[in-house]
């Protein structure tokens, strides 16, 4: 199924754009990166092709929102997909400010990343100098703005659900409110969602157009929400818009056949063969990296003794799922931080009164030792690494063959900052591997209890996908959630075949802490702006 899947998602990609190439730019002082694909379709009408620069939204990144690079480049223009100032791996901030010419950054990118790609041979031999576009959404709409009245040789700019007024530090004399007249940008049209929350479309979409008396259009058909425009018509207008500015005609290039919508589709089902395959191979692997040993099957307690066991994971599960929903309702992603450290400060509490009052244990000084030293046992550190490496090649094999959604740390000081999420593991896998796990005792077959956590971990885990959509939908911080959610299955193997905590921490540090957590500082700068407020 992954085979399949990923190689028509190859083939898919090859039919749009054969191959790209990462441009690297400097902007206001910052470093800044560009995707640049190449067409797959020949122009019988013309020699050179047209070029269209795309900036996407805020906290997005140039290679999640593929859409205009799949549908144009087959149509037969080149596309660079831009990550702006403080974007993907970009470095700056929307707020930098060039320090020898005072002009925003913003204001600047697209031309400065236009300059970069007029040095390459593939711009004198195969672009149309006279065909260059723009099209940007949300904040990069106002991105778009800002450049394509700057800059004359756009000669086309399209803003979708595009931010026309904004207040930002060194903006005032770039705010697109300040710059949009009916000259510039060049031949401009708008697309907005005429319920976009976002974005509103009268503070922003009637002002621009009140100011440029340039075309806009209603998009009624937004699939999740009139923001994001993912909806065929915004596709076929912006194409048409584009084709008619360059070619003069709407028919010359021939019928539209859109696949980004399949494409997105083919992407979701990858992931999960994906997902699958790994965890085949994990269960394969430990045959030869593990020592085994027959697996004994817990005795059967009597009926009293299940039911009570069932009503302790039941309770357990509850009440770990309450404080979650609660501390979410109540303190929203500041709950990441917080909750965590209850569960953890509310586990060993509760272990210590049970074994050291309750139970009146006593550990010898060489027990702790001898515990300590299992739990890193060579064989159990090799097992967790072997299986993160897994996951890890996989999703980096198919983020950079695509190119998809390339999430990793783009500086060192990443790796710092994901630590102070490290609370935020062990408290699951705490609850997961200490609490719940050994309340599944009214199940007899320990594989049995392995899947039944694993699935109630799946649901746990899609919850906080879900959360992370709805507060804060950027694609870093929904990847590190899925990776999370994937982590945690994995774990459930790990422990399975180790029954060492050590294990499940180890994988959980590579994935979580070391590479998608460390794509998502934004978790701490949400952090210290509530604590500063």
């Amino acid at each position: 199924m992954f085979a399949i899947s990923a190689s028509l998602m190859y083939y898919n990609r090859v039919q749009s754009y054969p191959v790209y190439e990462r441009v690297q730019f400097n902007s206001a002082g910052s470093t800044l990166y560009a995707n640049l694909h190449y067409p797959s379709k020949d122009l019988s009408f013309q020699e050179k092709y047209p070029l269209v620069i795309f900036a996407h939204g805020a906290g997005w990144q140039k290679d999640v929102d593929t859409r205009v690079a799949l549908e144009l480049t087959k149509r037969g223009f080149f596309v660079a997909c831009i990550d702006y100032q403080g974007h993907g791996e970009s470095g700056g901030t929307i707020e930098t400010i060039d320090p020898d010419t005072g002009v925003l950054g913003l204001a600047q990118d697209c031309s400065k990343l236009l300059d970069a790609i007029e040095t390459l041979n593939v711009y004198t031999e195969h672009i149309d100098a006279s065909q260059i576009g723009l099209v940007g959404h949300s904040l990069g709409g106002l991105v778009v703005l800002m450049n394509g009245a700057l800059d004359s040789r756009f000669a086309a700019t399209i803003s979708w659900a595009g931010v026309v007024n904004m207040t930002l530090a060194g903006l005032d004399a770039y705010n697109p409110v300040n710059l949009l007249n009916s000259t510039n940008p060049q031949n401009l049209l708008l697309i907005h969602g005429f319920n976009d929350s976002t974005v509103d479309y009268e503070e922003h979409a009637l002002i621009a157009q009140n100011l440029t008396d340039c075309p806009i259009i209603n998009v009624t058909d937004s699939i999740i929400s009139d923001h994001y425009l993912i909806s065929d018509t915004v596709m076929i207008e912006s194409i048409h818009w584009f084709e008619n500015v360059f070619f003069g005609s709407e028919i010359i290039n021939g019928p539209i056949n859109l696949t980004f919508v399949s494409t997105l589709a083919l992407m979701v089902i990858t992931l999960v063969a994906m997902c699958l395959s790994v965890l085949s191979l994990m269960i394969y692997g430990s045959k030869y990296i593990l020592k085994h040993t027959p697996e004994r099957e817990d005795l059967l307690q009597d009926k009293s003794e299940k039911r009570m066991m069932l009503m302790k994971f039941i309770a357990s599960l509850l009440v770990y799922m309450v404080l979650w929903i609660l501390s979410i309702s109540l303190i929203g992603l500041l709950a990441i931080f917080i909750t965590p450290i209850v569960l953890i400060a509310a586990y060993f509490l509760i272990r210590m009164v049970s074994e050291f009052i309750i139970q009146k244990k006593r550990y010898k000084i060489a027990y702790l030792k001898d515990t300590f030293k299992s739990q890193l046992e060579i064989r159990v550190i090799l097992y967790s690494i072997f299986s993160s490496v897994l996951f890890l090649g996989f999703y980096y094999l198919i983020a950079f063959t695509i190119p998809w959604a390339v999430f990793y740390p783009t500086s060192d000081i990443a790796f710092f900052i994901s630590l102070t999420l490290f609370p935020f593991y062990l408290s699951t896998e705490l609850i997961y591997r200490k609490v719940l796990f050994p309340s599944l005792g009214f199940i007899k077959s320990r594989k049995l209890k392995t899947f039944t956590l694993s699935v109630i971990i799946l649901l746990i885990s899609l919850y906080f996908v879900f959360i992370s959509f709805l507060y804060y939908g950027r694609p870093a911080f929904m990847g590190a959630f899925f990776a999370f959610l994937m982590a945690s299955v994995m774990n459930s193997i790990i422990y399975h075949k180790t029954k060492k905590f050590s294990g499940v921490m180890i994988n959980n540090f590579i994935i979580n802490s070391l590479f998608f957590g460390a794509t998502s500082e934004v978790l701490i700068a949400i952090l210290f702006g509530i604590i500063l407020l």
